[in-house]
């Protein structure tokens, strides 16, 4: 007991040392001799500390900090991270400033562990939705997920992006911004709530703490330790909520934060936009608990050009109080609503807060547009052609605003429509995972009036839940919605050609996994055309475009012009750097890939090592895709006969891709073949049995047992079969596979040509006949058409059939 009240005194002692970093010397002073009132030994203890050191975090900067700490709290013990120093800790855990080794990369990240001593399922339960709803996110205003798993003693960790940065309202106040300034970050935070949001993630704790900016002026939003997926069941905590007072919203303060939705996060966008403008709380000075509650639910903040600095205005004023009002449904709709207003106020156009008002869409108008006005009508004397032209020059913009402004209106209430599908009163208590929400709303769209809304803005919004429904597999209802967007935005006398394509683009990926290419390849190629018919001939997403297409064109069978295709994209792609590098670098890897299997072992292996070093230049990592890739760079070593090499690789690949999908991951299976595959070429045909078994176990358990993948596994077990003799074996195993096979689809083909040479060699071995030298000689036809991987086997082939010719 009493090691426990030394820790959390500890915990308590640091929470206010950390406070006190955000204050002035003389707020200090004020804050410390408030506390000597309520707790003397706590104000003590800070006193003694600020004389004693020059700077707030050292004396908790360095491991096992502090006298009472409960050391059974060991750090994490990972191998390829080095800790350099505890960044801070809570009632779950610690973080730690870590350099992460990788070969030769060096990477500082943020580690999080929940502490070993005191964690309970419901603390796992958090960490690791955490750790999930970060793996969901990819935006460059929040600190994305760089890895997780387990340490060494078996407490799991997860691992972020570091942001060296201050809080966002001490940057705010030490670099003395505008208030334009202030509201052009609050706008990248919202923007970063948009996008969770369209991934179903609620924050539930925005706050400063929870915002750092960077020496580059880049906010860069943390932790989401209580955030939740809509539809989610809450985990239970016991203590003290865990959100934070000041910036909650009254729903989340009335169910203690449980049935936290989308707009408590709308309104603490508004308390934070509310403190940046006027440097003061919306609630005023209170300094009670209770007093703090009656005003999160009854008071209304007074305008911010009656508060603080009085350097907003009226437009702002309607923002931030629109997102600050009592009831969520009278809030924004969405955050991409609210951002939507804050980039009219940033461009001085109305704003949607304000709309209704008599005449102000009148005055608005004057104010932005008065120079020109003016101009026009000292002219109005020698002509009515100026006045003109800028009247219809306005009339343009506006035009285009009222297009955005009816889109995001569209989008917002779809949004809306959705979330609110999650409510107790909807669902009559019963739970909805994320897929029954969003066939839900599916529903909703189909029955739904979209009639008082014009064809642009429907169109945008089919779209959008197009989107949706693809990121969570809902493949038929995305279609269909796709579907509904491109009719609607083809009839428009004058479409949109850019929304049109990617419209087209995002359904022919729809088509891509439902297995049908040529579908696919067709909504591309409308795609690109109707890029090229905006004198596109070389964006950033004519190279995407074009990417895909040799993707379809491949599975088509069609290698020569994939090739084509592809090498366009990768000089297209290359051109765009360091925007496109995601994309350059995919484009590499395929062309990598295909230049091997083309017998260019050579050119792919420099292409897929130029692809990986591409990717780790980007940050945050994209491990998924670095793994992907590096298990083809030990392919192509692999064809080059660079053994030792690609055995290395192999292994590296293998251990990361444990640690960062698990065990049983299809992408551990994955590898684990072709590594079998380089074994099978050294005739390690133990060790290849041993990897070809670990990697259908996988295939079974977490691949849903893909047929295509156990073909080829069981063809390589068949070859070994025919390596040490057994021949009956491998005509049945292969036989099998044949007739499994039937008509192959084109990725198939390259296989099925390899493994109708080894059943045509096997059944010559067991007795030669004439028939069993064609079949080879067709089967190595096929394989001169559609190259298989490894190429050596082609070199086999030809020498089985020399074999067979000669019996």
């Amino acid at each position: 007991m009493k090691a426990d009240a030394e820790a959390a005194r500890y915990a308590q002692l640091k929470e206010a040392w950390m406070a006190l970093d955000a204050l002035t010397d003389k707020e200090r002073a004020q804050h410390i001799a408030r506390l000597e009132t309520t707790d003397p030994e706590l104000a003590g203890a800070l006193r003694r500390r600020l004389s004693s050191s020059r700077s707030l975090s050292d004396l908790f900067d360095r491991v096992d900090a502090g006298a009472g700490v409960d050391r059974s709290n060991q750090p994490p013990r990972l191998a390829q991270y080095q800790l350099l120093r505890e960044l801070g800790r809570g009632g779950m855990g610690r973080v730690w400033l870590a350099q992460r080794n990788l070969d030769d990369a060096r990477q500082l990240v943020a580690l999080k562990q929940i502490g070993h001593a005191h964690w309970d399922d419901d603390d796992l339960r958090r960490f690791q939705r955490e750790r999930r709803i970060l793996a969901a996110l990819d935006h460059p205003n929040v600190a994305a997920l760089i890895d997780g798993g387990r340490d060494e003693s078996g407490a799991p960790y997860l691992a972020t992006t570091y942001v060296d940065g201050v809080h966002l309202d001490r940057w705010c106040r030490e670099q003395a911004l505008p208030v334009r300034e202030r509201v052009r970050l609050l706008r990248e935070v919202a923007a970063a709530i948009a996008h969770a949001h369209r991934r179903l993630v609620v924050h539930r704790d925005l706050k400063p703490a929870n915002i750092l900016v960077t020496a580059e002026g880049v906010p860069k939003l943390l932790d989401f330790g209580i955030a939740r997926l809509v539809g989610e069941e809450a985990i239970t905590t016991t203590g003290p909520s865990m959100m934070t007072l000041r910036y909650a919203a009254p729903e989340q303060v009335l169910s203690d934060g449980a049935e936290a939705g989308t707009p408590v996060d709308i309104y603490a966008l508004g308390v934070l936009l509310y403190e940046l403008i006027t440097d003061a709380s919306p609630y005023g000075q209170i300094s009670t608990t209770a007093a703090m509650l009656r005003a999160i639910l009854e008071q209304t903040p007074p305008a911010p050009t009656r508060v603080g600095r009085a350097t907003a205005d009226a437009d702002l004023d309607a923002i931030c109080l629109k997102a600050l009002r009592k009831l969520p449904e009278e809030r924004y709709q969405s955050a991409d609503a609210l951002v939507a207003d804050l980039d009219r106020w940033l461009q001085r156009e109305p704003v949607d807060a304000r709309r209704g008002e008599h005449g102000y869409r009148l005055r608005a108008l004057l104010r932005r547009h008065w120079p020109a006005l003016l101009a026009s009508a000292l002219v109005l004397a020698s002509g009515v052609g100026f006045l003109i032209y800028h009247l219809q020059r306005i009339d343009r913009q506006l035009a285009e605003t009222e297009r955005e402004r009816d889109k995001a209106r569209a989008i917002a209430g779809y949004f809306s429509e959705l979330f609110q599908s999650a409510t107790p009163n909807e669902t009559r208590g019963a739970e909805l995972t994320a897929r029954e929400l969003l066939q839900r709303s599916v529903e909703r769209l189909r029955e739904g009036d979209t009639q008082n809304l014009d064809d642009d803005a429907r169109a945008s919004m089919y779209y959008t839940a197009g989107k949706v429904m693809h990121d969570q597999g809902l493949f038929d209802e995305a279609g269909e919605l796709f579907d509904r967007a491109i009719a609607l935005w083809t009839a428009l006398p004058a479409p949109h050609e850019d929304d049109l394509a990617d419209a087209l683009h995002e359904r022919g990926r729809i088509e891509f996994k439902r297995g049908k290419f040529d579908k696919s390849f067709g909504f591309q190629q409308q795609a690109m055309a109707r890029r090229k018919a905006m004198g596109d001939d070389g964006s950033y997403v004519l190279g995407v475009l074009m990417q895909t297409a040799s993707v379809d064109l491949r599975m088509l069978g069609r290698q020569a012009e994939s090739l084509d295709y592809l090498e366009r994209a990768t000089r297209i792609l290359g051109g765009h750097l360091p925007l496109s590098r995601n994309n350059y670098a995919t484009a590499l890897a395929n062309l990598g890939t295909m230049q091997c299997i083309g017998g260019e072992a050579e050119k792919g292996h420099g292409n897929l090592a130029e692809a990986v070093r591409q990717l780790q230049e980007l940050k945050p990592e994209r491990t998924a895709g670095l793994l992907s890739i590096q298990r083809n760079l030990a392919m192509s070593l692999r064809e080059l006969g660079r053994f030792d090499e690609a055995e290395s690789v192999y292994q590296k690949n293998l251990e990361r891709l444990r640690s960062f999908y698990g065990n049983e991951h299809i992408e551990v299976a994955r590898s684990l073949h072709s590594y079998a595959q380089m074994l099978l070429l050294q005739r390690r045909w133990d060790d290849a049995l041993a990897s070809l078994d670990e990697a259908e176990r996988i295939e079974q358990v977490a691949g849903g047992a893909d047929n295509s993948r156990l073909h080829s596994l069981a063809a390589d077990r068949a070859r070994i079969k025919i390596a040490r003799g057994d021949f009956a074996a491998a005509v049945t195993t292969l036989e099998a596979i044949a007739a499994g096979r039937g008509d192959a689809r084109a990725g198939e083909r390259a296989n099925l040509g390899a493994e109708k040479a080894a059943l045509s060699h096997a059944r010559c071995r067991i007795a030669a006949a004439p028939e069993h030298s064609t079949g080879l000689r067709d089967a190595i036809a096929m394989m001169d058409n559609d190259p298989p991987l490894p190429r050596a086997l082609m070199a086999q082939a030809r020498a089985w059939l020399a074999e067979c010719e000669s019996r």
